[in-house]
């Protein structure tokens, strides 16, 4: 493939293969751009398929914007297992009497029945294998070592769960989840199990969007490889940003941005953010279309907390 680094600000929608990890997607672009300089938002399980943003360059400023932004999901749940990851590919647990009754009197109406306790805002106990940070180490690590710890919950909020097929045979599901950040879709399917008696893991996950990006926008490997030059799949930084404000500037006040100063938005052309959440709200500045900076307004003026320099230079 022939391309440069320069100016490759921007972001890669990629759909992630199975049995790669959020790292390794990171490492194989950085080989393919020649940029060292990326991040991925939202981590996906190395079995999980679907949409990873990966940011290149300046766009790797925004991942903290981006990471707040709304995960949409179709998992599929086997019961009458349960896992020490919560999904098949962890260490299985052998099935006590209970649970084997409980699997065999399985069935549509008893699922259904128990979706509306997982919708809305809930508390949520995360996997113990997960990357969660508890007193300075991973859990995982935790777990890997065999240490009990205690795990704590966290408040996230399932905006839809639907079912979407139900296969009695196999005792198996597919579902619909809308979720906060945060979530853990595999916490939902063993949580799903225990509530039915039978248990269950995830057995299956793809992600389809991440805020305003979607799953049929995305690109392979295969399919950046074979490009002579993947910079027309690059997303331009501010496309994603559907939180923020917008806030049109003059090219002459651009240089007050990049020396930290604030400007004087009074007669600018101001967005609000079309999505409202409990953060503060925050505003992007664009000059000439392009992502200058984001910050906070008080008092009709535009204070800056992060600043994106026009510039022409290899990352």
């Amino acid at each position: 493939m022939e391309n440069s680094a320069l100016n490759m600000d921007g972001i890669v929608l990629l759909n992630k293969p199975a049995g790669m990890t959020s790292h390794d997607c990171v490492a194989r672009m950085r080989r393919l751009s020649g940029i060292r300089k990326i991040g991925h938002t939202g981590t996906l399980d190395p079995q999980a398929t679907g949409l990873l943003p990966l940011c290149l360059g300046m766009a790797t400023r925004i991942i903290q914007y981006l990471e707040e932004d709304d995960k949409v999901y179709h998992c599929t749940v086997s019961f009458g297992i349960k896992s020490d990851t919560y999904d098949i590919w962890g260490t299985m647990e052998e099935p006590n009497r209970a649970e084997q009754k409980a699997l065999t009197e399985l069935s549509l109406e008893k699922i259904l029945g128990t979706l509306d306790s997982f919708r809305g805002e809930i508390q949520q106990k995360p996997p113990i294998f997960s990357a969660i940070r508890k007193d300075g180490k991973r859990l995982y690590e935790y777990a890997r070592r065999g240490e009990m710890v205690e795990i704590p919950t966290r408040n996230v909020v399932i905006h839809q769960l639907e079912l979407l097929q139900y296969d009695d045979v196999k005792k198996q599901a597919r579902f619909f989840v809308h979720c906060s950040k945060g979530t853990y879709v595999r916490s939902i399917c063993h949580d799903l199990g225990e509530v039915l008696g039978c248990g269950g893991v995830m057995a299956g996950l793809v992600r389809t969007s991440c805020g305003a990006m979607n799953l049929e926008e995305a690109v392979t490997f295969e399919e950046l490889e074979s490009d002579k030059d993947f910079r027309e799949h690059l997303v331009s930084m501010e496309k994603p940003l559907v939180r923020l404000g917008w806030i049109v500037a003059h090219p002459f006040q651009e240089r007050a941005l990049e020396d930290g100063k604030s400007i004087l938005v009074g007669k600018n052309i101001i967005t609000p953010p079309s999505v409202i959440g409990k953060h503060p709200i925050k505003y992007g500045v664009l000059v000439e279309g392009r992502l200058a900076a984001i910050g906070t307004v008080k008092e009709d003026r535009f204070r800056p907390e992060k600043v994106f320099k026009k510039r022409g230079m290899d990352i």
